[in-house]
């Protein structure tokens, strides 16, 4: 095979699903030794492209080679078997089972007929150690956090040597940190002749990964260049078909604000002594690693967890958060970090999962007003843009950023007093990014307090009016927003000094 024939290559792709196109008429190819950036706005296609090659979906109309040969991948275990990984945006992991059991399920080796889990630990270190990742092979993998199952994810398809590669939004839950260790594993893959593809809407991973990026526009190729021959604005441009503007959104009033919200030395599974405040009308943000206790602390303000010492003071008064249902009573509302385990109800419709929290509020008499609450969702899902063909469609076919919107925009239909969100443009494209922020930024000049916990450095210095950053369970610096720079905030992050 020559070094310029690609390792697998789609021609005039078509995909169809419930009825509705997704891609239209498609070229696309991956070269040995080459990175190519898949990118666009949410609902543009991205995905679906890659699951197309991966044996998820079918093409409607369209052909797929591996090599110059035709083939069909009908599953995702065939394309696993022609030598082609698709790492997930959401890792795909069962969470019973340890982490060996997880990366050789259903290939467990074998010694004399019977089932060696001692030699499945041993090569599943030895891949976790090329790696670098700090996680044992018999841990339960459920007890991982989202960025250690992706690592596991990784791990699987390593063990199966592919030779084609596709990262499904990736990097979405990791630290600067991790993105890093995984772009030295992605150019160890390159630099065996791998042909990789990453979808992906950080620009900034684009730039400085990529070889080569495709951008893809309501389902059709807009454009396909050199990294090289392309920069950030004219890349934006590409994938949203407008200028893009870029704003601070802070607050504009530099007055004192009281505090709202308040946690004195709250200690809980995961964190110890936090203290930190957060006013009506004020972003706040919370910075730091995986595993620096950020998510620990959202679950016990939400009842999930319960603290062990401390007090969480709500408007001069303290509470004691029992369970989710007692915190939304207290006009609480929590995003989770992972919308697929705890944040929707997949089967179900666009509608339901935008208006479950406000039932009992279109109610009378135990009858539900149905057409107010779709009046309800249809307003709050335009106040993020969400793109679905119609409200009764399960959420589930929505893209992942349109499945986040509505995550959050369920949340706000509550109209809590005290919104917390845990990496909540998680999935969440360039374009639709500014939308959420400022619906945020309105939510908060309304006189909502919000927190909120991002790995996105740029998102907290754009987003937010204050900054605490968590290192080793506990807070280690606050910084006002507008003194903050991404190397303070690392700094702190990595347990050093501003």
């Amino acid at each position: 095979m020559s070094a310029k024939e690609p390792l697998v290559r789609v021609e005039h792709l078509n995909v169809t699903l419930g009825g509705n196109p997704i891609l239209k008429d498609i070229d696309f190819a991956l070269y040995p030794g080459q990175i190519h950036a898949i990118t666009g706005e949410n609902g543009a296609g991205k995905s679906t492209l890659a699951k197309v090659i991966a044996g998820i979906h079918q093409p409607a109309f369209g052909t797929i080679y591996l090599g110059e040969n035709p083939v069909q991948i009908r599953t995702p275990k065939e394309a696993i078997r022609q030598g082609i990984a698709l790492i997930h945006q959401e890792p795909l992991i069962f969470p019973d089972l340890n982490v060996a059991e997880n990366v050789f399920v259903g290939r467990l080796p074998k010694k004399a007929s019977m089932t060696d889990h001692r030699e499945a630990i041993r090569r599943t270190n030895e891949i976790l150690q090329q790696l670098g990742v700090d996680i044992q092979a018999d841990s339960e993998v459920g007890n991982l956090s989202i960025a250690q199952q992706q690592m596991v994810e990784l791990a699987t398809a390593m063990s199966e040597d592919a030779k084609v590669w596709i990262f499904d939004e990736t990097t979405a839950s990791l630290t600067s940190k991790e993105v890093s260790e995984l772009f030295k594993i992605i150019r160890g893959l390159q630099a065996r002749g791998c042909a990789i593809a990453m979808v992906t809407h950080h620009l900034n991973e684009v730039f400085e990964i990529a070889d080569t990026v495709t951008v893809l526009r309501d389902g059709a190729k807009i454009a396909e260049r050199k990294i090289t021959d392309l920069n950030h604005d004219q890349l934006v441009n590409l994938m949203v078909g407008r200028d893009i503007a870029k704003d601070h959104l802070s607050r504009t009033e530099d007055t004192p604000i009281e505090p709202f919200i308040e946690l004195k030395n709250l200690t809980g599974p995961g964190f110890k002594n936090v203290s930190l405040t957060i006013g009506k009308t004020e972003i706040v943000g919370i910075a730091g690693l995986v595993g620096a206790g950020r998510t620990e602390v959202a679950r016990s303000l939400f009842g999930i967890t319960h603290p062990t010492a401390g007090s969480i003071i709500k408007n001069g008064e303290t509470i004691y958060v029992r369970s989710p249902k007692d915190a939304q009573r207290q006009g609480f509302a929590l995003v989770p970090e992972d919308r697929q385990r705890h944040g929707l109800f997949p089967n179900l419709s666009i509608e339901y999962n935008t208006s479950a929290n406000i039932l009992g509020a279109s109610s009378t008499a135990g009858w539900l007003n149905a057409k107010s609450m779709q009046n309800k969702s249809l307003a709050m899902l335009e106040v993020f843009k969400t793109v679905f063909k119609n409200i009764g469609q399960p959420v589930r076919q929505l893209s992942g950023g349109n499945q986040q919107k509505t995550v959050i925009g369920r949340w706000l239909l509550g109209n809590p007093d005290f919104l917390i969100l845990d990496e909540p443009t998680r999935g969440v494209d360039v374009g639709a990014r500014r939308e959420v922020h400022q619906a945020l930024r309105t939510q908060a000049d309304s006189g909502k307090a919000i927190l909120v916990i991002s790995s996105d450095l740029a998102e907290l210095l754009t987003l937010t009016d204050r900054i605490y950053v968590m290192n080793g369970g506990t807070i280690v610096g606050e910084m006002a927003t507008r003194d903050a720079t991404e190397e303070s905030v690392m700094a702190l992050a990595f347990g050093g000094t501003e």
